[in-house]
């Protein structure tokens, strides 16, 4: 089920339902996952099935966008893939569709194009607009970053931009006559980290709303707990625990991104963590399992090589978004070791839905296939024994029977 058909059922609001998990017995903690390709989508409905536990997927708007973003779905078209894998795979879970990160410069061709503030924040509520009417739940506004200024904008700035951006989307849900959203605000990405900022911006936001006339329900903050996307990743439990005791005054669970690797998940809920974003990571494991799948196919050798990897490789030497990770294609190359392969990993979420990249991988499947291995099984099994590990130390299994009792 979507969660908007409940939230405009028995139980009202998207944050409400998540406070009920989060209020679980033992504490419970909301996963959100990134839907970086489709095998991630099918392996992550199949375990929350499996443990009767919701499913969040967090949509940026470099995955999903008006413009189709890297993995080639609308806001629209994802919501209707959703929609059509729980009815044919049969899923009883709840379903709930965020947006992540919608803010200024937040879209990698925001800074490619070289947006202006106002021409950023129009595309900005382009992107609600469609995630809106296209049936999402939670919106994560986050005006951290400023492309035009040498320095992270003052917390009365990001403030300011939140709001705007929330009244838009609060204007647009009302006049197409639609439930409550939930919101998210804040990021760890922002240069002012610490709980005093967080706080500071937190209550901007609030008081902000407040004399706008936005009776909104802000769900989570962002704060940065000391999470990165790296392996041997650690929550700073201390700092997790000063920004929830500071945003638990008003009402606000805190959210951390970044869990990805995380060695110590089972201290998310018993602090009292309400949710945590994975996603690079699956990028990573999917690709290091392809290499282990294309050195079995090498050893078969086949008519036609898939050369799955060198088509990987091809895809991304012209890929913008990778200069995010280094400073130009030359140094990517230059890489050699863990190192190299680790970034590659983490960058090949943003070409696997390119034709050449399918193309060869329908190869691969098909040479693989003459030895009983079925490729798309193998890559769900990886998806799905991450997201298992994940949601049971979230304490999240059970969920869905809790909220259905709860319900009636």
């Amino acid at each position: 089920m979507i969660s908007r058909a409940i939230s405009e059922g028995r139980l009202d609001a998207v944050g409400r339902i998540i406070r009920l998990i989060h209020g679980k017995a033992g504490g419970a903690t909301l996963l959100g996952v990134s839907p970086i390709t489709d095998y991630v989508i099918d392996g992550s409905l199949m375990v929350a099935d499996d443990l009767k536990a919701p499913m969040v997927f967090i949509a940026s708007l470099n995955q999903v966008d008006y413009d189709g973003g890297y993995t080639g779905y609308t806001p629209q078209s994802f919501v209707s893939v959703i929609k059509d894998k729980v009815k044919r795979m049969n899923i009883d879970s709840l379903i709930i569709i965020s947006l992540d990160h919608c803010g200024p410069w937040l879209k990698d061709k925001h800074v490619e194009l070289n947006l202006s503030l106002n021409e950023a924040m129009d595309e900005c509520r382009k992107s609600l607009e469609q995630a809106i009417k296209a049936g999402y739940d939670l919106m994560h506004i986050d005006a951290t970053i400023d492309a035009e200024a040498s320095h992270p904008p003052e917390p009365e700035t990001v403030a300011e931009r939140t709001i705007n951006l929330i009244e838009y989307a609060e204007d647009l849900r009302k006049s197409e006559g639609l439930g409550p959203l939930g919101y998210e605000v804040g990021s760890d990405r922002w240069g002012y980290r610490d709980a005093e900022h967080v706080v500071k911006l937190v209550s901007l936001i609030l008081s902000g709303l407040k004399r706008r006339d936005l009776s909104v329900d802000v769900t989570f903050a962002v704060g940065d707990a000391g999470t990165s996307v790296k392996p041997g990743n650690r929550l700073n439990v201390n700092k997790a625990i000063e920004l929830m005791n500071a945003l638990s005054k008003h009402g606000i669970l805190l959210k951390v991104h970044s869990a990805d690797y995380i060695e110590n998940p089972q201290d998310f809920p018993s602090i009292g963590i309400g949710g945590a974003n994975v996603g690079p990571m699956f990028a990573d494991l999917i690709y290091r399992r392809i290499k282990e799948l294309a050195l079995i196919e090498s050893s078969l050798k086949p008519r036609e090589v898939s050369g799955i990897i060198n088509a990987l490789l091809n895809e991304l030497s012209g890929e913008p978004s990778v200069l995010k990770y280094v400073s130009s294609i030359e140094e990517l190359k230059s890489l050699i070791g863990d190192s190299r392969e680790f970034l590659l990993g983490l960058m090949t979420r943003y070409v696997w839905s390119r034709d050449a990249v399918r193309h060869a991988l329908s190869i691969l499947k098909s040479n693989l296939r003459s030895i009983n291995v079925d490729v798309d099984k193998e890559l769900i099994s990886i998806v799905m024994n991450s997201v298992k590990h994940l949601m049971l130390n979230f304490n999240l299994q059970g969920s869905l029977l809790m909220l259905k009792q709860l319900a009636m």
